[in-house]
């Protein structure tokens, strides 16, 4: 089977020839530099460049590319009865965002200091909605501001998608990023600990918050399955482990076997190998225990994909991605 063969079999609910090894790497990541170790000089295409990585390592290519969507959807947008304001503080530490609105003010701020951001701070999103120290929706009446005024979600140009899966052919899949998920977004307009209490101190208003956000990531989803693309991949990172005891998580959190058994044959399962700690830090030995577990987990699961569960940490070493891959596709053979 080639890569894109193997990787559509596991989607499709089909047995593939072998289980399928990825790398969980963007075109962020590429341009971030962190695979740098992998292809040592970068050749400004960064979709060549994300394609290469995948090459040199001999893994399935899964390419997981970026979309050009503002977040929250559409609030960047100014009309006459929407209009965005940003401004620095005089020490440029802090920076605050105004919404103006015939029915009322909007405003979030930011500590910004000592932050990198890519480019303008104002459309760094995804930096800045980790440094908000007050967040745009305070209550009910902020998103019912909200829904009146904002202008309707954009007819954006997507036209990349397809480009970038003529240039694949059948080496792999493309999987295009939409917007955050819907706990995500929400997470972008209000706080997270008032997110976390909304659904059971004021359910009313956190099930019109979600409704909000839901139809925005329908929305946007809809114009990115029309351009092309094979998975869509959906980021829903901030409802994580860090949210939970060490207590809860071991009496919870279960095997893959386990998962299998909740999930059902209906959920693609992919990732479950730790980059932050131990593909950084670990010794050869500890990645191939990890790694042989993981496929005692996972024998005879025929959708489920091998990966690291998110973005590979700078200063991982080469020797140490390339220890992953060599035991992986040992196992995959094998399960």
């Amino acid at each position: 089977m080639t890569s894109r063969e193997r990787l559509l079999s596991v989607f499709n609910g089909r047995t593939p020839d072998r289980t399928p090894i990825t790398l969980f790497v963007t075109d962020t990541d590429i341009e971030d530099g962190p695979p740098d170790c992998i292809i040592e000089k970068r050749t400004g295409d960064t979709i060549a460049d994300l394609i290469r990585f995948h090459e040199i390592l001999g893994i399935d290519i899964a390419l997981r590319i970026s979309t050009n969507v503002f977040e929250p959807i559409g609030f960047d947008r100014d009309s006459d009865n929407w209009k965005n304001i940003w401004e620095f503080s005089e020490d440029k530490k802090y920076l605050t965002h105004r919404i103006i609105t015939p029915g009322g003010e909007l405003q979030e701020a930011f500590n910004v200091e000592g932050e990198d951001f890519h480019g303008d701070p104002s459309r760094d999103w995804m930096k800045l909605r980790n440094v908000r120290t007050e967040s745009l929706v305070k209550g009910l009446e902020d998103l019912r501001i909200i829904k009146k005024y904002r202008l309707g979600i954009p007819a954006y140009d997507f036209g990349h998608i397809g480009t970038v899966q003529k240039r694949l052919g059948d080496r792999g899949i493309v999987l295009p990023r939409v917007p955050s998920s819907v706990f995500n977004s929400a997470f972008g307009l209000r706080k997270l600990k008032d997110l976390l209490v909304d659904p059971i101190m004021d359910p009313g208003f956190y099930k019109e918050l979600m409704e909000f956000c839901t139809d925005d990531v329908i929305g946007v989803g809809r114009q990115i399955v029309k351009e092309g693309g094979d998975v869509m991949r959906v980021v829903g990172n901030v409802a994580h482990d860090g949210m939970m005891s060490s207590k809860f998580y071991l009496e919870h959190i279960t095997s893959l076997k386990s998962a299998r058994e909740v999930l059902g044959e209906g959920v693609v399962m992919v990732g479950n190998f730790d980059q932050v700690h131990l593909l950084k830090e670990g010794t050869r030995e500890d990645i191939r225990r990890e790694v042989e577990k993981i496929f005692e987990q996972t024998s005879g699961d025929s959708r489920f994909i091998f990966s690291t569960s998110d973005s590979i940490v700078p200063g991982t070493p080469k020797e140490n991605i390339e220890a992953l891959v060599e035991f992986a596709l040992e196992c995959s053979t094998k399960n």
